[in-house]
């Protein structure tokens, strides 16, 4: 691995890892990892990156702080309502703040039946765990580059949103 400091990423995975328990997640977690720790960061001479110059590195020179580092929501509803798209009165939304899924601001108008919302850490635990098992981390069957490993090996506050096969939505933008 290059000389970019990982101890913080360390203790971030540690950190998601203890705090979620052992469920698929954390497998695929502890696998990205690995895969990390093995390959580290890109550099010009993998073939995706040749372009990026000593860029990528440098990035991770830097302090970062992931979303669990901050303990305020800055984000309201009147801050979602001015930039809502035209013709999403009836739309079903899915707000995400810094790639966190946020029920709270969040408008599902679908029922049940035909939209399931879930937090992913709660589908990889009930009816959805086998839906998540099968396509959460495929990509890294073809992507083996440190970026990819260290996106899933931190994954945290994702959600499963789940249409069952031929069913139509209305409520779509």
């Amino acid at each position: 691995m290059d000389t970019v400091n990982t101890n913080y990423f360390e203790e971030k995975f540690d950190q998601l890892q203890a705090a979620n328990g052992r469920n698929i997640i954390s497998d695929i977690r502890k696998e990205g990892f690995k895969s990390f720790n093995k390959t580290g960061l890109p550099t010009t001479r993998n073939e995706e990156w040749k372009y990026t110059g000593p860029g990528i590195s440098n990035l991770f020179k830097k302090e970062y702080h992931l979303v669990e580092d901050e303990t305020e929501n800055t984000i309201s509803i009147s801050d979602i309502n001015l930039n809502r798209l035209p013709g999403s009165k009836n739309a079903d939304e899915l707000i995400f703040v810094n790639g966190k899924f946020n029920a709270g601001l969040s408008t599902i108008r679908s029922s049940e039946n035909e939209l399931i919302v879930l937090p992913l850490e709660k589908a990889a635990e009930g009816t959805y765990k086998e839906i998540i098992n099968a396509h959460l981390n495929k990509s890294s069957l073809v992507i083996k580059d440190g970026m990819h490993a260290l996106n899933h090996s931190l994954i945290s506050g994702g959600v499963l949103h789940y249409v069952k096969k031929e069913q139509v939505l209305d409520n779509l933008v």
